[in-house]
């Protein structure tokens, strides 16, 4: 991943979020969630809200849009099919699967603290629900959960591996210059 050190990788980050974050709405969007049952037509509600669970392996790897149960089954799963193809599967390759499962079967899914609420572009709001973070829409906008509000937003993780997947990073194939 980008050396995030990198000025020139700073840049980019800084004007990817010029182009794509639009507007701090923090204070209307809790309104409307906090008063949602009072509307006769409601803009948008917390079950419009995605990504905002995460289940948490015991090694600490967040696997948001799923439950435990979901990722247990879907392990299990594999875990029989490398089982019932013995000819190609390795004993370490089911250890391996089996130690995963044990750190899920301790693992717990917890709530992510929104701390702030940025409408976004269409692009911007669909990479940040294809990785997992925390948005909300109402069917004509996408409002970016943020759940980290002590550095600037060019410098939020989730940019970073945004701009990493586009591969628009000094050194990559589609760097902006």
């Amino acid at each position: 991943m980008e050396n995030s050190a990198n000025e020139k990788n700073q840049d980019i980050k800084q004007r990817f979020v010029g182009r794509h974050v639009k507007s701090r709405v923090t204070a209307m969007v809790e309104y409307i969630l906090q008063s949602a049952e009072n509307f006769e037509i409601k803009p948008f509600s917390y079950d419009n809200i995605e990504n905002i669970w995460v289940f948490v392996s015991s090694e600490g790897i967040e696997y948001p849009g799923k439950s435990g149960k979901e990722m247990l089954a879907q392990l299990s799963k594999e875990l029989h099919n490398l089982e019932s193809s013995v000819s190609t599967a390795t004993d370490h390759e089911i250890v391996l699967l089996t130690e995963k499962i044990k750190n899920f079967e301790q693992g717990y899914e917890t709530y992510r603290e929104v701390l702030e609420w940025w409408t976004v572009s269409d692009f911007l709001g669909k990479k940040l629900q294809e990785f997992g973070y925390v948005i909300l829409t109402d069917g004509d906008n996408y409002i970016w959960g943020r759940t980290q509000q002590d550095y600037e937003i060019w410098d939020d993780k989730c940019i970073g591996v945004i701009c990493n997947d586009m591969e628009i990073l000094e050194g990559q194939i589609n760097a902006i210059p």
